[in-house]
C-alpha cells in the first residue's frame, strides 16, 4: 500500500487496490443525470473513450441485429418482427455489421430503418465464423455500434482468417475471440490483424472489451487513432516466420502516429516476438498489463516527430523460453525519444521467476530501460516524476497483483475459455518455463473446436426503456448481466425473472406402445438456472405442478432432449417445469398431446452395468425380432458383448440414450457383434448428440485393441454414427472398426456391411480393417456389397482404411471423405 499512497500524492487523485475477486453491480453507486453526466458503458470501466454510449448514442433508438448463423453470406439481413419482445433484424455477422449499413433510412420488410440510428449485434449462435472466401475483413463502418458476444451460448464465438476493423466513432466490442490465421487465402499478410481501430479519421471513443486476439500475421492488434481503449483482453501468439513480406513479424500491438489517448488496461500479451505494444507517437496509459514470454522486446517507443506523454505504470513483464535476456531485464525499449517527450514511469517489474532481482521492488525504474539507437542521451527533462496523462477515475493495482488478476479476468470468456487461451494462461503460471513464440497454429495443434450451439434469446421488455432510472437501458443491464456469466463474475441483483421455455417439441405426437417419444427443448434463465424437468399426465385439466402431473425426468442442461416410452395405451399430454436457483419456476407455453396406441414392437433397456446381452433371451426372456429397439442407456460402462441377434430380414435397431442431455454412452473398451445378421448399431438416437456412442480403448488387458468389432457368422450389419478414441496406451494392433474372424469356415462370407458417418481417431494400426488376412481353401471373397461412406478417419497410425478378400464383384462402395493424418492411405 506505501507505493500506492505515494502515487496518489503525486498523481493528486486517490488510488486504491482493487479487489481480485469483483463483482459487477447493476448502477453506478450515485445519482447521476443520465443527459448530461458521463459514464462509463461498461459499468467500472475507466479509461480514455470509455465513456461513450455506443449503440445508444444515435438519436434514435438501436435497431438490434441478432447473428443466427456461422455463414459469411453477404447481403440485408431479415427483420423478424414476432419472435422477440421487439422487432429485430437476423443473419449473418457481415449482414448485420453491413448489411444493416446499407439500410440506414430505408425500408425492409416492412420496417423503416431510421436515420442516425445506432446498433447492437448480439449472437444467439456460438461456433467459428470462418472466412474462405472475400471478404475477409468486417468493417464497422457506421457510428454508434454495439457488438457483444457474451450473448453467444457456450463456448462462445470465434472469428477465423477475419479482421475486424473499426472505421468509425462510438463502438463497444465485446467478449469474442478473433484468430486470423495464416490461410493461404485471405487478407494481404501485411495487412492482416485481428482487431483494429483504424487510422480512419472518425475512429474514436471505441472501447475493446474482454476480446482474445491471436495468429495475427501483421500484428494482433493496433490502434489508429484517438479516445481508445482495449481492457482486459489477450494478445496472442502472433505469427513469426509466416507470410509476412517483411520475414519474421510476431507483433502484439502496435499504437500509430496518429494515435492519442490510448489506454491499454490489465491485458495479457504473450508470446509475441515484439510490439507488446508499440508507441510511435502521443498520449498513452499503459497500465496493469502483464507480458509473458516477449522474443526480443516488450514494451516499444520510437517518436522521432511529435510529443509522447505516456504513463507506464504497474506493469509486469516476466520472461519465457523465447525470451532474449535483454529483453526480461528491461520492461522498457527505447528506440528514439523526441526532446519534448514525457514519460511517466512506476511500479513496473521485469525479470524472470525465480531471480533474486525479479522479486525486488526497482528504486528508479529508469534502471531497466532499454536503449537501441545512437540516442542514448536523452534529457531527464523526458523522465518526469508525476502522470501527465491519467483517465479520470482510473484506479491502478499494485503489480504484485497484477499476474494474477489477469490471468484470471483476461480474454473473451474467461470463465468459459477455449483450448487456444487456457493453453497461454497455463503457459502465463508456469513460472517462465512453458510456452514459445509460434509460426503458424499448426506449431501448437488444431484450432479450437467451437461447438455450434444456438441459444434463442429472450430480450427484456421495453428494452431501450430505463425501467429503474439508472442511465442504462434494460438491454444494456441485461447485457451486463450475461458479461458477468462468461467473466466468472458475480452480478448484484435479486433474481425475480421467471424463466422461460422458449422451444418445446414432442415426437412422435402419435406412437405405438413402449415405442420411443422423444421431448427437445430449449430453456432461458437471466440468471442460475438449476433444474429442467418433463412432466406427464392423462388429465389435460392439470398443469405441470399439479398433483396429477408426474415428473418423468430432469436435468440441468439449458437445451437438449428427454427420451419416455409409454406402455399402457391411450392419450397423454407432456409438459415442461424450469426452476431457476432463486427458486423462480416457468412452464412450457402450452402441454403437447401424444396419442398412443396399442402393437408394434417393444423397447428393451441394456442397463450401464451389463457386458453381455444375448439376443436368443434377452428380449422378455424371448427371442428379439425386428420390431424391438434395443437402447444402450447412457453413462460410462466397460466391453459390451452383443451377442445372437437376428432381425431375420429386418434390422433390430440398437441405439444409445441419454440419461441427461449431453450424457453420451461411453464404453470404455470394446463394443461387439457376435454371430449377428440384421443389426443396425447407431450413435444417432438422440438428436442432439452426433456420436451418442464413444467408445474409448483404453488398453484394458482383457480387452482387444480392435474398439468395435464384428465376428462371428454376421452379415448385414449397419455400424454408424460411433466414436471410436484411442488414448494411446494399448500395445495391442489398435484398429477402430474391425470386421474379421478367421475361426470361420471357408464357406462363410460377410454380406453387406454398410459403415458411416462415424469418427475414429487415434488409432495404432488402422481405422478400418475389413476382411480376413488369408484366403480360404474355395478362395471365396471374404466380404461383399459393403458401404463405406461419411466417416472421418483421423491420426490412424499406418492405414486408414484396410481391405482385405475383397474381390472385384463384391459390390465395394468407399465414397471418401475420410481422412487420415497419420499414416495415410488404404491398403
Amino acid at each position: 500500500m506505501k507505493k500506492t499512497l505515494v502515487f496518489a500524492i503525486v498523481v493528486g487523485m486517490l488510488l486504491v487496490v482493487a479487489a481480485m475477486a469483483e463483482s459487477i453491480t447493476a448502477a453506478p453507486p450515485v445519482p447521476i443525470n443520465c443527459a448530461t453526466d458521463k459514464f462509463s458503458v461498461i459499468p467500472g470501466l475507466k479509461g480514455f473513450g470509455t465513456d461513450t454510449r455506443a449503440a445508444y448514442g444515435a438519436a434514435n433508438p438501436p435497431e438490434i441485429c441478432i447473428v443466427d448463423s456461422l455463414l459469411t453470406t453477404t447481403g440485408n439481413p431479415s427483420w423478424d418482427a414476432s419472435t422477440y419482445s421487439v422487432g429485430v433484424f437476423k443473419g449473418t455477422l457481415i449482414q448485420c455489421l453491413e448489411g444493416l449499413d446499407t439500410l440506414n433510412g430505408e425500408t425492409i420488410d416492412g420496417h423503416v430503418v431510421l436515420p442516425n440510428t445506432g446498433k447492437v449485434i448480439l449472437f444467439e449462435v456460438s461456433g467459428t465464423i470462418n472466412a474462405t472466401s472475400y471478404p475477409y475483413s468486417y468493417y464497422i463502418k457506421y457510428p454508434y455500434t454495439t457488438i457483444v458476444g457474451q450473448t453467444a451460448p457456450s463456448p462462445g464465438i470465434n472469428l477465423r482468417n477475419i479482421t475486424l476493423i473499426c472505421q468509425s466513432h462510438d463502438v463497444l466490442v465485446q467478449h469474442i475471440r478473433v484468430r486470423v490465421g495464416d490461410a493461404k487465402s485471405g487478407t494481404d499478410p501485411s495487412k492482416r490483424d485481428g482487431i483494429v481501430s483504424s487510422t480512419a479519421s472518425g475512429a474514436c471513443d471505441v472501447v475493446i472489451d474482454h476480446c482474445s486476439m491471436s495468429w495475427g500475421i501483421d500484428e494482433n492488434s493496433s490502434v489508429g487513432r484517438h479516445d481508445v481503449t482495449f481492457s482486459n483482453c489477450i494478445i496472442a501468439e502472433a505469427l513469426h516466420n509466416s507470410l509476412h513480406s517483411k520475414g519474421s513479424h510476431s507483433k502484439g500491438m502496435n499504437i500509430g502516429v496518429a494515435s492519442y489517448n490510448t489506454s491499454l488496461l490489465k491485458n495479457l500479451y504473450i508470446h509475441n516476438d515484439g510490439r507488446n505494444p508499440y508507441y510511435l507517437r502521443a498520449s498513452n496509459v499503459f497500465v496493469n498489463n502483464y507480458i509473458y514470454n516477449p522474443g526480443t522486446f516488450n514494451i516499444q517507443l520510437e517518436v522521432t516527430t511529435g510529443v509522447l506523454t505516456a504513463s507506464i505504470v504497474g506493469n509486469l513483464i516476466e520472461g519465457g523460453p523465447s525470451t532474449i535476456d535483454s529483453a526480461y531485464q528491461n520492461h522498457l525499449s527505447v528506440k528514439a525519444l523526441t526532446t519534448a517527450s514525457e514519460i511517466y514511469l512506476y511500479d513496473n517489474k521485469c525479470g524472470k521467476e525465480g531471480e533474486e532481482w525479479y522479486t525486488q521492488s526497482s528504486a528508479d525504474d529508469w534502471s531497466h530501460v532499454r536503449w537501441r539507437s545512437l540516442q542514448t542521451d536523452i534529457s531527464d527533462d523526458v523522465k518526469v516524476p508525476s502522470a501527465l496523462i491519467w483517465p479520470t477515475g482510473l484506479v491502478a493495482l499494485d503489480v504484485d497483483d497484477v499476474k494474477t488478476h489477469v490471468l484470471t479476468n483476461a480474454g473473451a470468456r474467461p470463465a468459459d475459455r477455449d483450448s487456444a487461451d487456457q493453453r497461454v494462461v497455463n503457459h502465463a503460471k508456469s513460472n517462465g518455463t512453458q510456452g514459445a513464440i509460434i509460426d503458424s497454429p499448426s506449431d501448437v495443434g488444431v484450432w479450437p473446436i467451437l461447438v455450434e450451439n444456438t441459444r434463442l434469446l429472450t430480450l427484456p421488455d421495453n428494452p431501450h426503456g430505463d425501467d429503474d432510472g439508472d442511465c442504462y437501458t434494460n438491454l444494456e443491464e441485461w447485457l451486463h448481466k450475461l458479461a458477468a456469466e462468461v467473466e466468472g463474475k458475480k452480478y448484484e441483483e435479486a433474481d425475480t425473472t421467471t424463466p422461460k421455455v422458449t422451444f418445446f417439441n414432442i415426437n412422435p405426437t402419435t406412437a405405438n406402445t413402449n415405442s420411443p417419444i422423444t421431448a427437445s427443448y430449449k430453456v432461458s434463465d437471466n440468471k442460475a438456472l438449476k433444474q429442467v424437468e418433463l412432466h406427464r399426465t392423462n388429465d389435460k385439466n392439470g398443469s405441470p405442478d399439479a398433483n396429477n402431473w408426474t415428473k418423468i425426468v430432469s436435468g440441468t442442461s439449458a437445451s437438449g432432449s428427454f427420451t419416455d416410452s409409454i406402455s399402457t395405451a391411450g392419450t397423454y399430454w407432456y409438459g415442461m417445469n424450469v426452476v431457476d436457483e432463486a427458486g423462480n419456476v416457468g412452464l412450457e407455453p402450452s402441454p403437447v398431446k401424444v396419442v398412443v396406441n396399442s402393437g408394434g414392437g417393444s423397447i428393451y433397456y441394456v442397463p450401464t452395468s451389463t457386458t453381455t446381452v444375448d439376443g436368443d433371451t434377452f428380449c422378455g426372456g424371448a427371442t428379439c425380432t425386428s420390431a424391438d429397439t434395443i437402447i444402450i442407456r447412457g453413462g460410462a460402462r466397460g466391453n459390451l458383448l452383443l451377442q445372437d441377434f437376428d432381425g431375420s430380414g429386418a434390422y433390430i435397431h440398437i441405439v444409445n440414450q441419454n440419461i441427461n442431455p449431453d450424457s453420451k454412452v461411453e464404453i470404455n473398451g470394446v463394443i461387439q457383434l457376435d454371430n449377428c445378421q440384421y443389426v443396425d448399431l447407431r450413435g444417432d438416437n438422440d438428436p442432439n448428440l452426433t456420436y451418442g456412442i464413444k467408445v474409448l480403448n483404453d488398453g484394458i488387458p482383457s480387452a482387444s485393441a480392435n474398439s468395435v468389432r464384428v465376428k462371428g457368422k454376421s452379415d448385414h450389419i449397419k455400424i454408424s454414427y460411433i466414436e471410436v478414441a484411442f488414448d494411446g496406451n494399448s500395445t495391442m494392433s489398435g484398429n477402430g472398426i474391425f470386421v474379421q474372424d478367421g475361426a470361420e469356415s471357408s464357406s462363410w462370407i460377410w454380406d453387406t456391411i454398410e459403415i458411416h458417418h462415424n469418427y475414429i481417431h487415434g488409432c495404432i494400426y488402422a481405422g478400418m480393417y475389413l476382411g480376413q488376412n488369408e484366403p480360404y481353401a474355395n478362395d471365396n471373397p471374404y466380404i461383399a456389397n459393403v458401404s463405406v461412406h461419411d466417416n472421418i478417419i483421423d491420426d490412424s497410425g499406418v492405414y486408414g482404411m484396410v481391405l482385405k478378400g475383397v474381390s472385384a464383384s463384391s459390390g465395394v462402395c468407399c465414397k471418401r471423405r475420410s481422412k487420415s493424418a497419420a499414416g495415410g492411405g488404404a491398403e
